[in-house]
């Protein structure tokens, strides 16, 4: 190959491979240095991404050639066939490594028929430029069978600067076992350690990328603060960099990807406003590189990345008009980009991304269909990669993060059957990953956040020993993981999350001390996580859930003062949020809700006009929602939802016709969710709640035709949900009611009549 366009070369490399996976022999002669680290990488990414990562090979000193360095080509092929680069192009005064190096080629050249037989994969030779004119005389048949021959002469990088080795490449890397973390670990904080003392400028840029790889490892073992010390350094060392070398599109480019990493774990260790900073900085870089350096695949998809980030953070941040429009910006990006340069594994997988982001904030918005639509078109994608890679690692991964998608929307649109199904799918490639690769912390997380998924389903459709049985599994994976990490951020919430799961179903199934235990045990963890961390905005709300938790179980334990204090505690919370966050749509939600169990608890201690207080702030803040985020499908729930708690208090306190106007309101907003949305069963539950109320209203005005037809319209409402959903205990509970209510008025009606 004598193109002197890397790019070029390289898109002949790549074509090449696709069509030769056994073995095959590439000859590398290098003038420019820089070029084969270049290439190295791509081919690195490349076998990657077909679950074959680059084994490379370098002898250390003159003694390891030829013997050493030839075992060792054959020992790596030994249990699975990898891709082999051997470079031998150390260089010294005398000529003492020109001499080893053609013996050592001298030596594969007689054993080149078990080099054939024993290699099953690629193996790329790399020699010094000179070389290529002694290779014939070397190894002459290695020579003759050669697949290629690829010349990296000087300068020719020159005319693409996007050609470096990537600061990001960690963040590509698959899924390790245990043993492999460990082992990645150990090689780079040793490579950490040699390179800190040295002060060239490739060295601290070799320096920067090795502390992003070690920040990224880290954070695969849930050690986030000595992550983010790792993170903070390297963006350190690439402002420096800036400092003294200028704003060159690499500067800039590994400037950016390192303050991507900053955001990401400001965003995990829930400093969002950090995280938001974070990814603004890096999106207004990639903007500057676009100007410069044009609409180049790079330069867009590190775009499209950005684009990406910020829509994350906004949607945390409860903008979620916001997050849609960068998210579709993002996926316009890769939906170009997948036009120019076709269905690479990389684009597909990207495009695949970002239909999961879409599909995320249509769900939030409410639009179910969309959403729907968007996770398939990300389903099918990963399907796509997995006819092509196969079942790798990150392959299986993805695509069981895919099938919970899927399940999660089918769950929302009541389709619980499918949405089951496509759990059990999910669960199953986790524990064939757990297979494969042992216990390793991402495998573990994985499989327990899939387990957690059954048991929501199997809550769902009423089975709830089998969701005890599941979310008793998870519960047990997640101790499993505290026990060999030790108390992690990450480690630690799992955990109390899984507490809460457990609380949830021991709660549904009557063992309300059991339930107590549990969220007791999650509020004590969420504490500990308080102590150690401060108050970090995910820290404070996970606290506050908490202890509604506690607050829940107290209540129908009959302690409502213990149930009232918990309560309160977690309004303080609450308050103290909005006034660091300031009204943003979670933080205001969360509020309304808080404000909705004090109330409650007012209401049942006696304190009418507490409770009566507490239901008029709530609504406040959902109309103030309302108007500043329009009438999204929750934002009509709570809103819904609230009118409904002060026609409760209006009933109560006697002004029945306050409470009227209140559940007639109410009844409003479910009928205009139900022609919004279609009749997805949480729509036709609140709906048929909502006309039980306005029945108990007419009911006590004394116009019991109107309070029948309204009982009448929820019966109907409840028995459509038994048809679609089966007997669950919630259906028929509803049901019981319903039928309850009917029969009274009907009672009623009979006596009215005969007293006429």
């Amino acid at each position: 190959m004598h193109n002197p366009d890397f790019e070029a070369i390289w898109a002949e490399l790549k074509l090449t491979l696709e069509w030769h996976d056994d073995f095959s022999l590439f000859f590398v002669f290098v003038e420019d240095t820089q070029a084969s680290i270049a290439l190295k990488q791509r081919l690195d990414d490349y076998m990657r991404s077909h679950s074959k990562p680059l084994r490379r090979i370098k002898p250390q000193t003159k003694s390891d050639l030829p013997s050493n360095t030839i075992d060792t080509v054959f020992s790596l092929n030994d249990t699975q066939s990898l891709p082999i680069w051997l470079d031998l192009t150390e260089l010294d005064n005398n000529g003492e490594w020109d001499a080893l190096r053609a013996k050592t080629l001298a030596t594969l050249n007689k054993r080149r028929s078990q080099l054939e037989k024993t290699i099953k994969s690629p193996i790329f030779i790399e020699l010094p430029y000179a070389c290529a004119a002694h290779i014939v005389t070397w190894a002459p048949d290695l020579w003759s069978v050669r697949q290629q021959t690829i010349e990296l002469k000087l300068n020719i990088l020159s005319n693409d600067s996007q050609v470096r080795p990537n600061i990001e490449q960690a963040a590509n890397e698959p899924i390790l076992s245990s043993v492999q973390l460990d082992a990645a670990l150990y090689k780079v904080r040793t490579k950490v350690e040699q390179l800190k003392s040295v002060n060239s400028i490739q060295t601290k840029r070799e320096y920067c990328i090795a502390l992003s790889s070690l920040g990224d490892l880290l954070c695969n073992v849930g050690q986030y603060t000595e992550a983010k010390a790792a993170y903070a350094q390297s963006l350190s060392i690439c402002q420096q960099l800036q400092s003294s070398l200028g704003d060159s599109p690499q500067v800039l480019r590994d400037l950016s990807v390192s303050l991507d990493r900053v955001g990401n774990i400001e965003q995990l260790l829930g400093d969002l406003p950090a995280a938001k900073a974070a990814y603004t900085q890096s999106l207004a870089i990639r903007q500057q590189l676009q100007s410069s350096l044009g609409d180049s695949p790079q330069v867009l998809r590190d775009l499209s990345v950005s684009w990406n980030n910020v829509g994350d953070i906004e949607q945390q941040l409860g903008d979620l008009h916001a997050a849609k429009a960068v998210y579709v910006q993002s996926l316009t990006i890769f939906q170009q980009l997948q036009s120019s340069l076709g269905d690479s594994p990389q684009v597909l997988r990207d495009l695949s991304v970002s239909w999961n982001n879409v599909g995320d904030i249509e769900q939030q918005l409410g639009d179910l269909q969309a959403a729907k639509a968007a996770y398939t078109q990300n389903l099918i994608i990963r399907q796509q990669l997995q006819s092509r890679l196969g079942d790798s690692p990150q392959v299986l991964r993805d695509l069981s993060v895919s099938l919970e998608k899927v399940g999660d929307i089918g769950q929302q649109l009541g389709d619980l059957q499918a949405a089951k199904a496509a759990y059990a799918q999910s669960l199953a490639i986790c524990q064939q990953l757990q297979s494969s690769l042992g216990d390793s912390p991402q495998v573990l997380r994985d499989l327990s956040v899939s387990l957690e998924k059954v048991g929501d389903i199997e809550q769902q459709l009423g089975d709830l020993q089998a969701a005890k049985a599941a979310y008793t599994q998870s519960l047990a994976i997640c101790q499993q993981l505290q026990s060999s990490l030790g108390d992690s951020l990450q480690v630690l919430r799992d955990l109390s999350v899984s507490l809460n799961k457990v609380g949830d179903i021991e709660q549904q199934l009557g063992d309300l001390h059991a339930a107590k235990s549990a969220y007791a045990q999650s509020l004590a963890i969420r504490q500990q996580l308080q102590s150690s961390l401060g108050d970090s905005l995910q820290v404070l709300r996970d606290l506050s859930v908490s202890l509604n938790k506690v607050g829940d179980i107290e209540q129908q334990l009959g302690d409502l003062q213990a149930a009232k204090a918990a309560y309160t505690q977690s309004l303080v919370i609450r308050q103290q949020l909005q006034s660091s966050l300031g009204d943003s749509l979670q933080v205001l939600r969360d509020l309304s809700v808080s404000l909705n169990k004090v109330g409650d608890i007012g209401q049942q201690l006696g304190d009418l006009q507490a409770a009566k207080a507490a239901y008029a702030q709530s609504l406040a803040i959902c109309q103030q929602l309302q108007s500043s985020l329009g009438d999204s499908p929750q934002v009509l729930r709570d809103l819904s939802v609230s009118l409904e708690k002060v026609g409760d208090i209006e009933q109560q306190l006697d002004d029945l016709h306050a409470a009227k106007a209140a559940y007639a309101q109410s009844l409003a907003i479910s009928q205009q969710l139900q022609s919004s949305l279609g009749d997805s069963p949480q729509v036709l539950r609140d709906l048929s709640v909502s006309l039980e109320k306005v029945g108990d209203i007419e009911q006590q005005l004394g116009d019991l035709h109107a309070a029948k037809a309204a009982y009448t319209q929820s019966l109907a409402i409840r028995q459509q949900l038994q048809a679609s959903l089966g007997d669950s205990p919630q259906v028929l509970r509803d049901l019981a009611i319903a039928l309850k209510k009917v029969a009274e008025i009907e009672s009623l009606s009979g006596k009215v009549a005969i007293t006429k």
